[in-house]
């Protein structure tokens, strides 16, 4: 907990916080806001009520995007590399993508001969 005593009545939302400035402030709540912005739709669930064929390209649009989202996040705020599992994640999300693929090649084809 912050002691309210060591910054005045004066002190700004950024000292109170733990900031140095609000600026530091301001770039901490874009962060975090970008990092549950791609959190967020990699963790979504679908729609209920889809067939196999919309639901296998539901499941791809959502792994690209995920991906997509990953990139511009770890690019924005880390210069595309923000720790020691990056690659894996990149890894991870390209099988993700291409097992989406195969979903839709396998599942939509059965749908419309």
């Amino acid at each position: 907990m912050v002691d309210a005593a060591a910054y005045g009545a004066g002190a700004t939302a950024a000292a109170w916080l733990g900031y140095k400035t609000d600026k530091a402030l301001q770039e901490a709540i874009e962060r975090e806001a970008n990092r549950r912005e791609y959190k967020n739709r990699c963790s979504e669930p679908p729609p209920p009520g889809l067939s196999p064929c919309e639901l296998a390209k539901w499941n791809l649009n959502k792994a690209q995007a995920c991906k997509d989202l990953r990139n511009a996040n770890t690019n924005r705020w880390w210069g595309g590399a923000d720790n020691e599992q990056s690659s894996q994640l990149a890894q991870d999300l390209d099988n993700a993508i291409r097992n989406a693929k195969n979903a839709v090649d396998r599942i939509c084809k059965k749908e419309c001969p």
